[in-house]
């Protein structure tokens, strides 16, 4: 075959050797591979490809900016991520457990890492950035691989039944450059934008089911070793691709039922041991991140049923889509809406339905077309009254699940099908043209359709490209001096109270502490912890008392400021001895920080003191809580000259305080 037409375009990589073909029941002839200087290219190639233009998304970080210093933002998720990356290294060179956070919500029992979002795999591989670079370099190494080695993967996976070169290609980049990684890429949610489970799944099982080149117990455990990365990289991954998964393997297995029975040792023992394998090795986790100290009990998120994607998102970008607008108003970073999570565009979806013409004697293209159409039902969530989500909506982890959030592999399936589609109409091209046995004068030919064929595939993703705004926008928001110069020469362990309160878009502290090596212990958070009654989350019941009122001090959303009675300073001042703080800090940032300055001043009793850019209280001290008119603060901060001003007193409103003491006298008019 390499002499022959096919090597035009579709087989110009030289890994596909002809005489070792087979069938796999479905009319697709299964190549055998083999690493060639020319495979080494074409790899490389397609690796440059994906990253050029995940560099252009972030090009206000690695060409106008500084990848050690220049994040989308120092808010909400993303600082959560740089906690993340940073917490488990360091665990785990400190001999603590990384399973159990005590950097955080310290003095209320910590976090448990393993019912949040399991971006442990993240943290650890790539330690070696954190330690030289930073926190922040790690995240921007992550987030920019993040489409790349996604859309590689798929590449991998496809080139396994299909020969059409530039149909991998187009398959690939539709993939790592889909809306739901593409949209959630400026948050730092690394569990949803390194998407390499499935494609590497779908590899395994087709070897498996179909061309059998490896022993079933080495696949086997090849693909439990698989399933405990993702289980550390993404839980809700994992458990999306098991229960879309189960359909597939069903599917394969009524699609090709002599096959499958004849097949039955082999398929049993590779799954069998894959099981086995990830069991043995998740058996502790597992019971940590259900039942384990600080777990959660019923959904993590509010609403999650009706969290689904709209029913014409594959073809419809949606309105305002170039549009600033706050994307999660819990993670503070205000860019473009860009479009449904699930949207691959009208042109991609006429391309694979016309396609049916050439894969419509597939078995496999079937396949994955029952589960592309499965994981779109359930993509919906709850917000039709046929919507098969329902189902699942009360299933115990199962139902933590964000619907929308399977539109992953909606579009996985979709660009699987792109790859078949653009091979069929390769295969039938060089069908008719072999007829002709013309020679030299067919190769040429071949090599006109070929360039036709891979213009047409390649043109069908001008839709979802003209759907995103192109480079991420950035917002500079630097770390406070306090957090640069003094916050590394505290003791190990500090326990601080940070203002803003680490909670929602305020949660820079996080990245604060990631970014000092973890020196120092934050009395808060901004990760899924137990609320009130110590099981269900936080993010479900509204969190009351100190916690209640540090969070109304720092976020705008939460409705006005809290009065500064004498019974609330007090609670306040009662959970700072409990949770062991020992300093506190009031940044320039936050929703009203000289408001804030004045309430921790009658909370413990005394001024601060005005270090680097911030206000400071080292110790709570045994002051008492101070007795304020239910208005004295008010009045403090209105008739207090601003204190960002260069020759303010930046102490104005902590002694107008003071002197507003009931004990004292009260303050003026």
């Amino acid at each position: 075959m390499s002499s022959s037409p096919t090597s035009a375009i579709g087989n110009a990589d030289s890994d596909t050797q002809a005489g070792q073909e087979s069938e796999d029941g479905a009319g697709t002839p299964l190549p055998r591979h083999r690493l060639t200087r020319d495979v080494v290219v074409l790899h490389a190639t397609v690796i440059a490809g994906l990253l050029v233009i995940s560099i252009i998304m972030w090009w206000r970080v690695w060409v106008t900016g500084h990848p050690a210093s220049t994040i989308t933002c120092q808010c909400g998720d993303v600082s959560e991520a740089l906690g993340f990356l940073a917490w488990t290294p360091w665990a785990l060179i400190h001999g603590h457990n990384p399973f159990l956070s005590n950097a955080i919500y310290a003095g209320q029992g910590g976090a448990n890492m393993l019912a949040n979002a399991s971006w442990m795999a993240f943290g650890l591989v790539f330690a070696p950035i954190t330690w030289l670079f930073g926190p922040v370099a790690t995240f921007n190494v992550v987030v920019t691989l993040a489409p790349v080695v996604s859309g590689w993967c798929l590449f991998l996976a496809v080139r396994r039944f299909t020969t059409f070169v530039p149909g991998q290609i187009v398959a690939a980049f539709l993939y790592g450059f889909s809306p739901i990684i593409v949209g959630s890429d400026p948050f730092g949610h690394f569990f949803q934008i390194w998407l390499i489970y499935p494609p590497l799944v779908l590899l395994c099982l087709y070897d498996l089911f179909v061309t059998q080149r490896h022993r079933p117990v080495s696949l086997g455990i090849g693909l439990g070793l698989l399933t405990v990365v993702q289980f550390f990289s993404s839980t809700e991954v994992l458990l999306i691709v098991v229960l879309v998964g189960v359909l597939g393997v069903a599917a394969a297995a009524v699609a090709a039922p002599r096959v499958a029975w004849a097949r039955r040792r082999h398929i049993l023992l590779g799954v069998t041991v894959a099981v086995g394998t990830a069991a043995i090795l998740l058996a502790y986790p597992i019971w940590f991140a259900i039942d384990g100290p600080r777990h959660i009990v019923g959904l993590v998120w509010p609403n999650i049923p009706s969290a689904g994607a709209s029913i014409t998102g594959l073809v419809s970008a949606g309105p305002n889509v170039h549009q600033p607008a706050a994307r999660d108003i819990l993670s503070g970073y205000f860019g473009n809406r860009g479009p449904n999570p699930s949207y691959v565009g009208a042109a991609v979806m006429v391309f694979v339905g016309v396609s049916m013409f050439v894969w419509r004697k597939s078995r496999l293209a079937w396949i994955v077309f029952a589960v592309g159409l499965w994981s779109w039902l359930l993509s919906l969530g709850i917000n039709h009254a046929w919507a098969p989500w329902r189902v699942f909506q009360h299933v115990p982890v199962v139902s933590d699940i964000i619907p929308v959030r399977i539109s992953a592999i909606t579009v996985f399936a979709v660009a699987v099908l792109v790859a078949l589609s653009a091979d069929g109409w390769w295969r039938l091209a060089v069908h008719r043209v072999e007829k002709r046995r013309n020679g030299v004068d067919d190769r040429r030919l071949l090599r006109v359709l070929g360039a036709i064929l891979a213009l047409v595939t390649a043109a069908t993703l001008i839709p979802v490209a003209a759907s995103y705004s192109f480079p991420f926008v950035i917002h500079q928001n630097p770390v406070p001096p306090w957090f640069r110069h003094v916050a590394p020469r505290l003791a190990p362990g500090t326990v601080l109270l940070t203002y803003p309160y680490p909670q929602g878009i305020t949660a820079q502290a996080m990245g604060w502490q990631a970014g000092d090596d973890m020196r120092f212990r934050l009395a808060g958070g901004f990760v899924v912890v137990p609320g009130r009654d110590g099981r269900h989350s936080t993010f479900v019941s509204t969190p009351g008392g100190t916690v209640r009122i540090l969070d109304r001090l720092s976020l705008r959303y939460l409705g006005p400021l809290p009065l500064a009675t004498l019974s609330a300073v007090r609670q306040v001042r009662t959970s700072f001895r409990r949770w062991g703080v020992q300093v506190v800090v009031v940044t320039y940032q936050g929703r009203a920080p000289v408001y804030a300055v004045g309430y921790l001043t009658a909370v413990l009793g005394r001024l601060p003191r005005w270090q680097r850019g911030a206000w400071v209280w080292y110790g709570t001290g045994s002051d008492r809580p101070l007795s304020l008119d239910p208005v004295a603060l008010t009045r403090c901060v209105a008739n207090s000259p601003s204190p960002f001003t260069p020759q303010s007193d930046k102490l104005a409103v902590p002694k107008c305080v003071v002197a507003a003491d009931r004990h004292n006298v009260s303050p003026p008019n």
